[in-house]
């Protein structure tokens, strides 16, 4: 019984010992500076719908930002923000990856240039960010529909903050320029170790400088800032977890293995 014992309570300590370990990771009041993404080959997700998503989410995103005069079918302004899910090919986890396309190919104003702050609200907790990195001219690799970044652009900061009530963080991400038009942001990719991912979460962007009088995007007026929809990280258990539920399945065990004692020794007196 006693080797049983030892047995049952090197599980958790394997469970935990088994979950990856990483060099860097942002948490709720942190800011870090990106590193220089590394990687082999990532790959979308594969599984039911159309991902691993079990609220079908697609594994591209695409939304766009673009106004115009009043009456005027002539764009003054055209933003991409592009964002998809790649599995990591070394943890097998899921990395989120946000670029900023910025598609005008007109003069540059104020009102046509996006921030170099973005904020992207996604319901981190509960989702360890494992690492985070940004993609430049000098590191690209082809995407699918991801353009090489433009070259000097860079990622200077990304900051979390604090989790709200429904579980959504802030993630505040500054570029080191603005993005003016004909150019490319760089990359940012968020490390996470989930497995699973929806489009809930949301990017909002701000022009530098809000669009003239009358300035409409369709038949809705432009706002500044304005907001697009995201791929986001679906929470994952903590390893922490499994340790606990690993621990209570040894004690469920022993106590069954303790019982089943009783009742041959029991059942051995009477025979006897």
């Amino acid at each position: 019984m006693n080797q049983m014992f030892t047995k049952l309570l090197i599980l958790p300590g394997l469970c935990l010992a088994l979950s990856p370990a990483y060099a860097s990771s942002l948490s709720p009041g942190g800011t870090v500076t990106p590193t220089a993404y590394g990687y082999g080959t990532p790959a979308f997700p594969s599984g039911a719908p159309d991902g691993v998503s079990s609220v079908g989410a697609n594994n591209l995103l695409q939304e766009g930002e673009s106004w115009a005069l009043a009456n005027s079918r002539t764009s003054l302004a055209n933003i991409t923000f592009e964002n998809a899910v790649y599995v990591d090919p070394t943890t097998g986890d899921l990395d989120f990856f946000y670029q900023i396309q910025n598609t005008y190919n007109g003069a540059t104003t104020a009102s046509n240039t996006v921030s170099k702050t973005v904020v992207l609200n996604e319901s981190f907790e509960g989702t360890t960010i494992t690492g985070v990195a940004e993609i430049t001219s000098a590191n690209f690799k082809g995407f699918d529909d991801y353009v090489k970044p433009t070259a000097g652009d860079a990622i200077t900061s990304v900051s979390l903050g604090s989790y709200q009530a429904d579980g959504s963080a802030n993630l505040t991400i500054n570029f080191s320029t603005p993005i003016t038009p004909k150019t490319d942001s760089a990359i940012l990719v968020i490390e996470t170790n989930s497995t699973d991912f929806d489009q809930a979460g949301q990017g909002t962007f701000s022009w530098t400088g809000n669009p003239p009088a009358g300035a409409h995007d369709g038949s809705n007026l432009a706002t500044n800032p304005f907001t697009l929809d995201a791929l986001e990280p679906i929470p994952t258990p903590e390893p922490g977890f499994y340790g606990v539920l690993s621990l209570g399945l040894a004690g469920l065990l022993l106590l069954v293995h303790r019982r089943s004692g009783k009742v041959k020794a029991n059942s051995n007196d009477v025979n006897a």
